[in-house]
């Protein structure tokens, strides 16, 4: 489930898997030499000019959250609150509403992660705008 969220959020924050090859280059030491090591993959993500050889973890990543799917918000609704409201019990439920109250997106339910709520709120979000 947690998967096919975060896969669901990234396509539509514009991430695209790409299939075929890919080369990672780092630079590998042994303590005392160094030399390059080169991987080469068979698919990766693209975003713009950047290359991921994962997807960010959207659904227990806040930084993540807010750095790839937040921004993406901005130009459908403008001037949001997000509320994040813990329980108790050390779950979490995200609103995200426009500064008067309209309720643009909701979880449903609490969840662990105050990430997950996030994206369970923005998935509501996108499928209000399909």
């Amino acid at each position: 489930m947690a998967d096919d969220l975060n896969r669901k959020l990234a396509e539509w924050a514009g991430f695209e898997l790409h299939k075929g090859p890919y080369y990672e280059t780092r630079i590998a030491s042994d303590g005392q030499d160094r030399w390059l090591e080169e991987t080469r993959h068979t698919q990766y993500w693209r975003i713009g000019n950047e290359a991921h050889l994962e997807l960010p973890n959207f659904t227990s990543s806040l930084d993540a959250c807010f750095k790839w799917l937040v921004p993406k918000l901005n130009p459908i609704e403008n001037l949001m609150l997000f509320r994040f409201i813990p329980t108790i019990s050390g779950k979490w439920y995200c609103r995200i509403e426009r500064i008067g109250g309209e309720v643009l997106g909701e979880t449903h339910d609490f969840v662990e992660e105050p990430a997950l709520a996030l994206c369970k709120a923005i998935e509501q979000l996108i499928d209000k705008e399909a």
